[in-house]
C-alpha cells in the first residue's frame, strides 16, 4: 500500500528544492515574477538564457527587443536576493504580510526595484527575486513595510552563469 502522506511530503521536497534552485540561478517562474503586460524579456534575464531571437521577424514586441539589444541599455534585471532582519531575528511576520511588487530602497529612501517572489531559505533568511537597477548592485538595499520602521536588509547575489557583460 502507498503512504500517500510520504508521497506528498517528497513532492513538496522536490518541489522547494527546484525553487531554491530556480532562486539561486534568479530563474524566474510563473506570473508573479513575468507578470503580463510589465515584463521585458532582457530583465527576465532570457536574452542571455537564449530565450530571445533577433533573427526571426514580425513578433510582437520585436522593435523594441531589438533596440535594447542594440543600444545595450538593459538597466534592471531579475536578481536574486537575500532578505534578512537586522537585529537576526525570524522574518517570517515579515514576509507573510509581504506581497510581490514591493519596493527595495537606497539608504536615501530612493526605490531602485521590485519585489516579484520569495521562497524560504531558513526562520532568519527569505530568497527574494527583484527587478533591480543594475548599477545598484553593490549598494546597500532595504525594504519595509508600509507604516512599519523596521528595515530588512536586501543583499543581492550574483549567479554564477551570468556574463561579465551584465554587469558593466
Amino acid at each position: 500500500m502507498i503512504d500517500l502522506e510520504s508521497c506528498n511530503d517528497t513532492v513538496l521536497a522536490r518541489q522547494q528544492h527546484l525553487q531554491h534552485i530556480g532562486f539561486r540561478n534568479g530563474l524566474g517562474e510563473g506570473i508573479q515574477d513575468f507578470p503580463e503586460q510589465s515584463c521585458f524579456p532582457s530583465e527576465s534575464n532570457f536574452d542571455v538564457l537564449n530565450g530571445v531571437s533577433y533573427d526571426k521577424g514580425c513578433y510582437l514586441g520585436q522593435e523594441l527587443t531589438m533596440r535594447t539589444k542594440t543600444l545595450g541599455q538593459t538597466r534592471k534585471r531579475l536578481v536574486p536576493c537575500i532578505l534578512t532582519a537586522p537585529d537576526g531575528g525570524s522574518l517570517l511576520p515579515f514576509i507573510d504580510r509581504m506581497e510581490a511588487n514591493h519596493p527595495v530602497f537606497l539608504d536615501t529612501g530612493k526605490t531602485i526595484g521590485r519585489m516579484r517572489s520569495f521562497t524560504k531559505l531558513s526562520d532568519t533568511e527569505v530568497g527574494a527575486l527583484v527587478l533591480l537597477r543594475l548599477e545598484h548592485l553593490q549598494s546597500k538595499l532595504h525594504a519595509s513595510m508600509d507604516g512599519d520602521d523596521q528595515h530588512v536588509t536586501v543583499q543581492p547575489i550574483i549567479p554564477a552563469w551570468w556574463p561579465e557583460t551584465l554587469l558593466t
